[in-house]
């Protein structure tokens, strides 16, 4: 049911979140979540919510069963409302969680030319490797967090593509493509497709 480029949040009517309530009509045996990979906002709408750890914060995030676009929904309320109503309407089917994987960045690299408004970037995202990692941890990380603690709410088995795959911020490279304008090329080559598989086929 995969469409690239969309976002589990329901900000269009192609969001994962909203797809998966025709997940039904195929009659599934297994399932993956896997999504997240284009959520700009893993962060929190509510403002009482001044928990920390990943999962007190899932807990209290009340979850969004309701099929309809709506930006203001939080990353984790549409994470949570999309599993909550798989389990309901798919009980016969095994649901796995999949968190993201690392991706390559090039330490340095001036962007090219965005293939969506022709623009031409002409700044150094990562001037050094730390600033790399610190996008891992900051922008990519929480929402691995996020995934794994729903699965510990939820009692769904996560397969964790960030510790399990064996690709890091160093080896990125040979996993991976060549880096689009944006200085990050999220797209796995064949042998990044190919670790991808050997990974969550060791859960099953």
């Amino acid at each position: 049911m995969a469409i690239g480029g969309t976002r589990v949040k329901p900000s269009d009517e192609k969001s994962i979140f909203i797809r998966s309530f025709d997940a039904r009509y195929y009659h599934p045996d297994i399932i993956l979540i896997y999504g997240g990979q284009n959520d700009r906002d893993p962060g929190l709408k509510s403002e009482k919510n001044h928990f920390v750890h990943p999962d007190e914060i899932v807990a209290w995030e009340k979850s969004c069963k309701v099929m309809a676009t709506n930006d203001t929904v939080s990353f984790i309320s549409a994470y949570k409302g999309m599993v909550e109503m798989l389990m309901e309407t798919c009980p016969k089917a095994r649901i796995y969680l999949v968190t993201q994987m690392r991706v390559r960045a090039d330490v340095g690299m001036v962007g090219k030319k965005s293939p969506y408004n022709n623009k031409y970037n002409g700044i150094v995202r990562f001037p050094s490797f730390e600033e790399v990692l610190n996008w891992e941890k900051t922008d990519r990380f929480p929402k691995v967090q996020y995934i794994r603690a729903i699965g510990h709410f939820y009692g769904l088995p996560v397969i964790d593509l960030l510790d399990n795959s064996g690709i890091t911020d160093y080896n990125a490279r040979e996993f991976y493509g060549e880096p689009a304008y944006d200085c990050t090329q999220v797209h796995p080559n064949k042998e990044g497709y190919k670790r991808m598989a050997e990974c969550m086929a060791t859960y099953f």
